[in-house]
């Protein structure tokens, strides 16, 4: 199957899961941005908060698409981020998790059959803070850093619909 054909069932799967935890306070779906380092990327994807799990633990499950530095890679992860009292408006949070993805590799061209796919996984630390708005629409800005071959570090902004 083509890269874009796996991000539609990651997708898939990430509603799945969510459609079971859509009561739960904090729930809600998203969509994150931002680039990728090692290899350098644009990144898109969604994500879900699964809302608390444990006293300010929250469950968050995202699905990421990142183009660049002839590489496709198709990334989801699962991620705990542990969430700290509200300062000046700021919610700031840090956690960790792991990532499985797909690179797509194209070393100079396809046509010279010159690429490949991997399967990767890597552990992810975060940490980040959200600016809240109105009716739980939060904002929020994200830095990740990868211990393996998918990035080293992802800068991301994204919003809860």
């Amino acid at each position: 199957m083509r890269i874009a054909t796996w991000f539609f069932v990651l997708v898939l799967a990430v509603a799945s899961l969510g459609a079971s935890a859509a009561s739960r306070t904090g729930a809600g779906w998203g969509a994150r941005f931002g680039i990728g380092d090692d290899p350098d990327q644009i990144i898109g994807g969604v994500q879900y908060d699964f809302g608390e799990v444990a006293r300010r633990v929250n469950l968050v499950a995202d699905a990421e698409l990142g183009l660049g530095d002839d590489h496709s890679i198709l990334s989801g992860a699962a991620i705990v981020q542990y969430r700290f009292k509200p300062v000046n408006g700021f919610r700031f949070y840090a956690g960790g998790g792991v990532e499985a993805g797909l690179v797509d590799h194209d070393h100079g061209g396809r046509r010279n059959g010159d690429g490949d796919t991997d399967v990767e996984i890597q552990i992810d630390a975060v940490g980040g803070f959200f600016i809240p708005r109105e009716r739980g629409r939060d904002v929020f800005f994200e830095l990740m850093l990868g211990t393996g071959d998918l990035h080293a570090a992802q800068i991301m902004v994204g919003f809860r619909f």
